[in-house]
């Protein structure tokens, strides 16, 4: 589509579009995606979960794209196009006949060239307006119900029920609508009004200056932060209902919050673990005697308590010598469950005599436990 839209250049530039998309789902802390057509046709949106697809001036879509997705919005998924979908081919070849109206609901002219135009459209009885908007004024319902209408009657948004899903054709740029008016309270209403309707949990809400990446891992999520420099130390992730708070990167426990103040740690990301309990705490044994020579077998187990998580762990095993100095040569970092992990680190024949600490660290949670034994050297 994006090589499409420089032969055809009528709805404008993908570039826009997709990078519109993509800074606003970083704006609110919301993970993005890109999917292939082979990936859809192959069901990876119903595998993976994927509740919203967004398909930004997708001109060039195939026939068995076009079902697979008609499948999955059938099932329960929540489509969003704008201008033009399936216009040409996958190859890029201009189409005689449309592929994917009856899916929208809507009847096109496959010649007709969009205009600017101003938008206008209702959003929580509040107009949002959106100026020199390329829009296609041939569109026109064919079983979608259409909303909002540009100065010449020509609906603006048109929506459908399939199945257990829903379709949505917008007659304009959206990525270019994000792009340029972005800031527009009613236009970051009616975003998260399409987030609500798709199941997709918006439970977060980043103050404009910082940039978040949201990863899930188990029951937990971790927030990767970052501040745009915009010189304001304040800037703040707001959570509707107290959550736990593990600053990863700073090392420390912020307990049960619904704010938080990133820092700016050098221009780096800052890293938090978020849960709504508090992580479960482990052991940590030697099964055997810790010496030099011997393949230490440390054995890490989950310790919850009542009202605690016991979620998927990331352990860093490190080694300190009687100078308190680490041998990084045999750290480790291992993943676990809830289940006991045995993690084996090879003990150096030659060893100095004196006291040694094996520190065992959850890196999600902080939680550290030590293992201290005394190696006595032999001549």
């Amino acid at each position: 589509s994006e090589h499409a839209l420089t032969i055809d250049g009528r709805t404008g530039s993908a570039g826009s579009t997709r990078d519109g998309l993509l800074s606003w789902s970083e704006d609110l802390g919301i993970p993005a995606f890109f999917r292939s057509a082979k990936q859809i046709e192959a069901g990876r949106l119903e595998l993976d979960g994927i509740r919203i697809l967004f398909m930004p001036q997708v001109t060039c879509l195939d026939e068995s794209t076009v079902q697979a997705l008609q499948r999955w919005v059938e099932a329960g998924g929540t489509l969003v196009a704008d201008l033009q979908p399936g216009f040409r081919n996958g190859r890029g070849a201009p189409r005689t006949s449309a592929v994917a109206d009856a899916l929208f609901g809507v009847t096109y002219q496959l010649t007709s060239k969009p205009a600017d135009s101003a938008v206008t459209l209702a959003v929580d009885g509040k107009n949002l307006v959106l100026e020199r908007m390329l829009s296609d004024s041939s569109v026109q319902p064919a079983g979608a119900v259409a909303q909002g209408k540009l100065a010449n009657g020509t609906p603006i948004l048109f929506s459908r029920t399939v199945g257990k899903g829903r379709t949505l054709l917008l007659n304009f740029s959206l990525g270019k609508a994000l792009t340029n008016n972005g800031e527009k309270p009613e236009l970051r209403q009616f975003m998260r009004g399409l987030l609500d309707q798709a199941g997709v949990a918006d439970d977060l809400r980043v103050a404009t200056g910082l940039r978040v990446n949201r990863f899930s891992c188990g029951a937990v999520q971790l927030l990767g932060c970052q501040s745009e420099g915009t010189g304001k130390n304040d800037l703040a992730l707001t959570f509707p209902k107290r959550r736990w708070v593990y600053d990863v990167r700073a090392g420390k426990s912020l307990g049960e919050v619904d704010r938080v103040v990133p820092s700016e740690h050098g221009g780096r990301n800052n890293l938090f673990t978020v849960s709504d309990k508090p992580l479960a705490g482990f052991t940590a044994t030697s099964a055997g005697k810790l010496a030099a020579g011997t393949l230490a077998d440390v054995v890490l187990t989950a310790t919850p308590k009542a009202g605690e998580l016991v979620n998927r762990r990331l352990y860093r095993l490190a080694l300190f010598r009687p100078d308190g100095q680490e041998d990084v040569a045999v750290r480790r970092f291992a993943w676990a469950d809830e289940k006991p992990l045995h993690v084996s680190m090879p003990l150096a024949f030659n060893l100095v005599s004196g006291a040694y600490r094996l520190v065992a660290t959850d890196l999600l949670s902080g939680a550290q436990q030590t293992i201290s034994f005394t190696n006595e050297a032999k001549p």
